[in-house]
């Protein structure tokens, strides 16, 4: 199935991040010829991607005319998962290199966006805001530079892997001709700055130390096993409460 883009802010307050770790998704993009030979490309990245792609080629193919061509390109991605969805942000002006610019400067004198138990909506406004002090190239971002995607927390989303990325093309010069794809690997696509980020936000996992890991892996279990959010205020409260001490020392 492919995952609608959302608004940093449809998230609610109190929703928080548990976990962060680097994936690879893939965009479907579809060209066509048009009047006197000319060619007209139309973008779902948009509004929608994949994490797998038996979903995007059944997309493309339900979508195939005469003299459509698609294409179907991995990426890096990261992927946080949290109390009540996983989310997948796509850097979609890293070109080869996603996120390769974000940098989360301590020098600032305040804490990194990325931290266990963190408000997501908070560090999704910060990473989708192109002029946050974050993104060295802010300059040269655009307002829709970073894509956001929602998905069930129940969804498994894959790992990134260590295979190369790749482009995959299928010429529909017939809807009743047998379907499938050509591919090339794409040695240029660098995930390395994605890996990095899921890299630190567990450095600091292990920074907030056992008592905040403990009572954020309690909300978890709580809400996962039904629990209202009233009921949680408790524990959201201790979270704020550990998290301004450990920021104070």
């Amino acid at each position: 199935m492919g995952y609608s883009e959302v608004a940093s802010d449809h998230f609610a307050t109190y929703d928080r991040v548990l976990d962060v770790r680097p994936t690879r998704v893939l965009d479907l993009v579809r060209g066509r010829n048009a009047w006197h030979s000319t060619w007209v490309s139309h973008y779902f990245s948009g509004s929608e991607v994949f994490t797998e792609f038996v979903d995007a080629s059944d997309a493309a193919r339900n979508m195939r005319r005469q003299g459509s061509v698609f294409y179907i390109t991995e990426y890096p991605a990261l992927y946080m998962r949290t109390l009540e969805y996983g989310v997948l942000v796509i850097d979609r002006a890293g070109g080869w290199r996603p996120f390769a610019t974000w940098h989360e400067a301590r020098s600032r004198g305040s804490s990194p966006v990325l931290v266990p138990g963190c408000r997501a909506r908070s560090a999704l406004s910060t990473l989708a805001h192109p002029r946050s002090l974050e993104w060295r190239d802010g300059a040269n971002r655009g307002d829709d530079h970073v894509a956001i995607f929602r998905l069930a927390v129940q969804r498994d989303v894959p790992r990134l892997g260590a295979g190369p990325f790749r482009t995959y093309s299928s010429r529909a010069t017939d809807p009743n001709e047998p379907w499938g794809f050509n591919y090339g690997e794409n040695p240029n696509m660098d995930p390395r700055p994605v890996v990095r980020m899921a890299r630190a936000f567990g450095h600091r996992a292990q920074e907030v130390g056992p008592e905040f890991s403990a009572a954020l892996a309690a909300v978890g279990r709580r809400r996962a096993g039904g629990a209202r959010l009233a009921a949680l205020e408790d524990d959201y409260s201790k979270l704020e409460r550990i998290l301004i001490d450990l920021r104070a020392n």
